[in-house]
């Protein structure tokens, strides 16, 4: 049986949540930033956008690679439904127009950073740690915790496809 194209997505998001993950953690492993370089917020930042994206847009992958209005009803309902999944809809979405106009979660999230940064020694190199949070309605939610539910609810989700 040919494996469907949605799967090369999946399989993206769960790179970027790896990344992600490292990050999390105080380790920071990427082909293109070595410990010798100058980490900065933004490459953080940008790290934790990449995840968000591949892991909302995994939905499109899977609409169109079944092209049924059946299935495409069940992903909607599942982004919908699920706090992290309408969360994660709406991060991605502001992150790609600049700002939201319709919102699946109803709490208008936004992507902040710890204001202190904590310094990570690795070896003899050392770097910054940021830990990132989604700013929902005036609760902080910690982004990773968000992440690990999405990853979670998507494998569950596919497992009943």
């Amino acid at each position: 049986m040919k494996q469907r194209k949605y799967v090369e997505q999946y399989e993206r998001m769960e790179r970027w949540f790896k990344i992600y993950e490292k990050i999390n953690d105080g380790i920071l492993v990427s082909p293109s930033v070595t410990f010798e370089s100058v980490i900065t917020s933004e490459i953080y930042r940008d790290y934790v956008f990449f995840f968000f994206q591949n892991c909302y847009h995994l939905k499109d992958w899977i609409i169109y690679d079944f092209n049924n209005k059946a299935v495409t009803k069940k992903v909607e309902s599942f982004v919908n439904d699920n706090f992290c999944m309408s969360l994660c809809a709406d991060l991605c979405n502001s992150i790609k127009h600049l700002s939201l106009k319709k919102s699946r979660s109803k709490r208008n999230p936004e992507f902040t950073a710890i204001p202190d940064y904590t310094e990570v020694k690795e070896g003899k190199k050392s770097f910054i740690y940021i830990q990132w949070f989604v700013k929902a309605n005036g609760e902080y939610i910690d982004a990773f915790q968000i992440a690990t539910e999405c990853m979670k609810k998507w494998a569950e989700f596919i497992n009943a496809l």
